[in-house]
């Protein structure tokens, strides 16, 4: 995980430890993972998370066909995902998206609910100018989803990202 990611947990939530980490499977080796947390539940199933990701744009795409692109990629690593909300965050940070879908995995309904959002090292126009895209996402059985979309907005509003 990176150390350039800081969030102020809600209660009932913690961050994985580093042993937890190595059981993701491929998000383990993913580069663009800075932080996981998840929210303890009673039995099981599964648990809700909180996936935060970023890493530097290579492209020199606008901002609404990266946003574009980076939905897409949700809809194709999630086969039957629907998406029901797109639309631009109206508090910090400034210009993200606000994303909220569906999909169904092993019979069970789960909602997915992302921030998305772009930083920059230096001005516009600047010669060491960089993008970088970052998701904050919560995913949870969507019979929690009233319970966890309040932490899930908690905790965003406290995160804070550097490359």
């Amino acid at each position: 995980m990176n150390e350039h990611v800081t969030m102020t947990l809600t209660s009932g939530w913690r961050f994985i430890t580093r042993e937890e980490v190595a059981e993701l499977g491929f998000l383990a080796k993913e580069p663009s993972v800075r932080a996981v947390a998840v929210r303890k539940t009673e039995g099981r199933g599964s648990a809700p998370t909180f996936v935060i990701t970023g890493g530097e744009l290579r492209t020199d795409a606008s901002v609404d066909e990266i946003y574009a692109d980076s939905i897409q990629q949700v809809q194709d690593a999630l086969p039957g995902f629907h998406l029901i909300d797109d639309f631009t965050w109206p508090v910090t940070p400034q210009g993200a998206r606000w994303r909220t879908g569906v999909y169904i995995l092993d019979n069970v309904s789960l909602t997915l609910t992302q921030l998305t959002w772009m930083t920059r090292t230096a001005p516009v126009g600047h010669p060491s100018s960089r993008r970088f895209l970052w998701t904050a996402t919560c995913t949870c059985p969507s019979i929690l989803f009233p319970t966890v979309i309040d932490d899930f907005i908690t905790m965003t509003q406290t995160l804070e990202v550097a490359p």
